[in-house]
């Protein structure tokens, strides 16, 4: 299986003030996503993003799942 996206980890970082921006970021630099603005409620998005930064760890421990379970 080839990954075709920013390689993790990821981590969420926090709006610098009430309605900023806050989103997804890599070790790397890269931006993975950005969200923000006055349309947001804050809490549920920031859930969101934190399960969005999870993608790397959980795809990593679905490829040893597999091979682990490849054998049953």
């Amino acid at each position: 299986m080839n990954a075709a996206h920013t390689p993790g980890p990821w981590f969420v970082f926090e709006p610098e003030h009430e309605g900023g921006t806050f989103g997804i970021d890599s070790d790397f630099g890269d931006a993975v996503v950005h969200f923000g603005g006055t349309h947001m409620d804050g809490i549920r998005e920031f859930a969101d993003a934190r399960l969005i930064a999870a993608a790397p760890d959980l795809l990593e421990a679905l490829i040893r799942a597999e091979g682990k379970l490849a054998a049953y």
